[in-house]
């Protein structure tokens, strides 16, 4: 499950979330989208209002890896 959907999965949305972790919405919207992370300081404070174990978010950032794609 990415970020958005676990955001989603508790009812909440990047301007209630915002508010909840004093962010702005903007911020909220590119964790979501996976274009930023939050600070490690932050996932556990998220951890918290989300009511899931910190590994969770840590895991909702995590990208899709091909495991057969060449590593160089």
């Amino acid at each position: 499950m990415n970020f958005k959907e676990l955001v989603i999965s508790k009812g909440y949305n990047s301007y209630t979330l915002a508010k909840k972790v004093n962010r702005s919405h903007s911020t909220i919207h590119r964790w979501m989208q996976g274009v930023n992370e939050p600070s490690c300081e932050l996932i556990v404070e998220l951890a918290k209002i989300l009511q899931v174990p910190i590994k969770d978010v840590v895991l909702s950032f995590v990208k899709e890896i091909n495991v057969y794609e060449k590593l160089d």
